[in-house]
């Protein structure tokens, strides 16, 4: 924070940046923190109000589809797996701008990924979904 030299510095020519500065970016970071909080909620509740319609011997496919239809533009996937990490369903992904169909992953386990149980769990405690640290998709 200062020129090199070739004694000990006892003061910090920069201090005073520093001192102005470190606290707007913690507060920039606490509101971009309480935003992804809200979006959170608000995604849960959706999810919730529209997982409520599901029957249970409806298609979940077919089901995914409608969720797909009702939850865009935010998302690019929707699969549903057992606790266990196999999947259930087809994948259901945006391509070209419509909502496809692709079953090959289903069955498929999940669960040795680093972020599936971590993910499970914190569902389960919490009874929402949270925002996990961005993924780069294929």
């Amino acid at each position: 924070l200062g020129e090199a030299a070739p004694e000990w510095v006892m003061t910090c020519p920069g201090m005073e940046v520093l001192i102005h500065e470190v606290p707007m970016f913690y507060k920039y970071d606490r509101e971009q923190m309480n935003r992804l909080f809200q979006l959170e909620q608000d995604w849960t509740v959706r999810f919730n109000e529209y997982c409520q319609s599901l029957k249970s011997e409806q298609d979940l496919d077919q089901w995914l589809l409608m969720l797909a239809r009702k939850m865009e533009p935010e998302f690019i996937r929707f699969y549903i797996t057992d606790a266990n990490g196999f999947q259930q369903s087809s994948n259901v992904s945006k391509k070209s701008g419509e909502w496809k169909l692709y079953s090959f992953y289903k069955g498929y386990n999940w669960s040795f990924r680093p972020y599936f149980i971590r993910t499970t769990v914190a569902m389960e405690r919490r009874h929402s979904g949270y925002l996990s640290e961005r993924y780069v998709d294929f």
